[in-house]
């Protein structure tokens, strides 16, 4: 029998809602969601759930019952509510707690003990013990593993990288590439007559890559995944230089699990410059770390507040970086003033030869292409304002108006550090707003400004952020625990607080914690 009109609109309505539905669900099946999956049961039993809703397990972890996986995004609410599974949280984003500022020109000889090293007191600890036999994790953005300075401390066979799921722990390159390479010559730069020292120059350092150099962005996927390597391959203490606002579930856990197996955890507050500490130094098992410049004042960048546990130098700090890519430079303004002026090469910039460049000076704005078409740039050195151009655009702006250099003042109080983000044609610094200032006034007065400027290339790098402070703080555990191995990691953590030379109010405040840490007198309370 044929169907009536009435029946025919009825079907033909349900056709279009299920067409609808169809397809709504075939876009919402594109989208995915990277998420840490907590388990009740088994790991297998777990996989399935996540198979068996269009999701594929990329990390195991070993210590926590616990996975991460790329699951559809329209299922994250299904695989929550699944028997066995305890929680689903998608993986959040952690930032490296950092900014580079270059130092003076230093091509790595003659050795040197940075002045952070020198601060907490290594030195006066090294007669007692120099780290021998400890391994310090540290999680970051990746390692040069060839670096002289690091290469006969690093255990290479135990690292691993948890971003592109290789047993290559290198950076790749992007603004933050050398982060890493930074962070461990704090801890462990060996002490071999050229470059720097570390503060634990014996110990030995098993890297993992959680962090990408591209935006220094850290996931909590790898670094639980990070936490949980250095779990199994007998850290004694774990370093950690990122931070974020929010706490996740399975990093609670993976830290919880290291605490519980005698690691000692150390993380940057963070470098927002007001409170609250960032999280993971926020979590109880962790030794937050805020920074403090060489006057034992706290950092004007440095997060604080009620979970800020110690203190320890990171601004200006010398470390190793990637061999090459450092930057060092000096700057002098010949006439009318002779002076030293504060310049800083950003980031991927030029370097000039031996001789340098020595070349008047001309104002050229915001250094957009217009500004430059109003000026004769061609053989000069350009002084430009920061504001509306990214670096990049200005250095290149200069270079194609014939400039021999370019360098971008503040336009708040202050200095400030940048990238060009790939390498410049020219040399790229940055200067404070107020010798920027300065410099143009005096060109305003109708004077001729001459400078004289080098920039060098170096496998070393000064740099400034709590991400530097933390290292300084797990290079002084690695000592203590070298005095006297048979000491608990709750010990390890007093003894570090009870000897940190007191700053600020009396006794434990929000701003400095306990104080700066105290290498020196924590070994000598350590040793037997």
């Amino acid at each position: 029998m044929g169907m009536r009109p009435l029946q025919w609109m009825i079907a033909a309505l349900v056709l279009v809602l299920l067409l609808g539905t169809v397809a709504a669900a075939a876009s919402a099946a594109g989208e995915r969601a990277q998420v840490i999956v907590g388990y009740r049961g088994s790991l297998e039993s777990a996989s399935r759930v996540i198979q068996g809703y269009g999701g594929s397990v990329s990390i195991a972890y070993r210590n926590i019952p616990a996975l991460a996986a790329d699951v559809p995004a329209r299922a994250v609410g299904a695989i929550a509510s699944a028997a066995g599974i305890e929680y689903v949280e998608r993986v959040q984003t952690r930032q490296l707690t950092t900014h580079i500022l270059p130092g003076k020109v230093w091509a790595g000889t003659p050795e040197i003990v940075p002045w952070g090293v020198d601060k907490v007191g290594a030195p006066s600890a090294w007669g007692t013990t120099r780290g021998d036999g400890v391994r310090v994790a540290v999680l970051d953005t990746g390692i040069d593993a060839t670096h002289p300075d690091l290469a006969g401390n690093l255990d290479a066979a135990a690292s691993y990288d948890f971003i592109d799921m290789d047993e290559d722990p290198s950076d790749i390159p992007g603004p933050y590439q050398g982060h890493g390479t930074l962070t461990s010559g704090n801890i462990a730069a060996i002490d071999n007559d050229v470059g720097v020292v570390g503060v634990a120059p014996e110990s030995t350092i098993v890297f993992f890559r959680v962090c990408e150099a591209l935006e220094g962005n850290c996931f909590t996927d790898a670094i639980v995944a990070g936490i949980d390597a250095a779990i199994d391959a007998g850290a004694d203490v774990i370093s950690m230089s990122f931070g974020g606002s929010a706490a996740s579930i399975g990093e609670r856990r993976i830290i919880r699990a290291a605490w519980n197996a005698g690691i000692v955890l150390v993380a940057s507050s963070g470098n927002a410059g007001r409170p609250p500490v960032n999280f993971p130094a926020a979590l109880r098992e962790v030794i937050a770390v805020g920074a403090t410049d060489s006057d034992d004042m706290l950092a004007d960048f440095s997060s604080f507040g009620y979970d800020q546990e110690l203190v320890a130098p990171g601004v200006d700090v010398p470390s190793t970086f990637i061999r090459g890519l450092g930057r060092d430079s000096m700057t002098l303004e010949l006439s009318p003033t002779a002076r030293e002026l504060g310049a800083i090469p950003m980031a991927f910039t030029a370097a000039t030869d031996e001789d340098g460049i020595t070349a008047d000076l001309v104002f050229a704005g915001l250094g957009t292409a217009a500004d430059f078409a109003a000026v004769d740039a061609s053989g000069k050195i350009a002084l430009i304002e920061r504001g509306s151009l990214t670096f990049k655009d200005k250095v290149a702006n200069a270079a194609a108006d014939g400039a021999l250099a370019a360098i971008v003042y503040n336009n708040v109080a202050g200095g400030f550090s940048g990238t060009l983000q790939t390498l410049s044609t020219i040399p790229g610094l940055s200067l404070s707003r107020e010798e920027g200032l300065a410099l143009r006034a005096e060109l305003d007065g109708g004077a001729t400004v001459s400078l004289s400027l080098k920039v060098a290339i170096s496998d070393y790098e000064p740099a400034s952020g709590t991400s530097f402070s933390a290292p300084h703080v797990s290079g002084v555990a690695a000592l203590v625990i070298a005095a006297d191995p048979s000491l608990a990691n709750w010990q390890v953590r007093m003894i570090l607080d009870m000897t940190a030379k007191d700053l600020g109010a009396s006794g434990y405040d929000r701003t400095f914690g306990f104080g700066r840490v105290d290498a020196a007198a924590a070994v000598a309370a350590a040793a037997p």
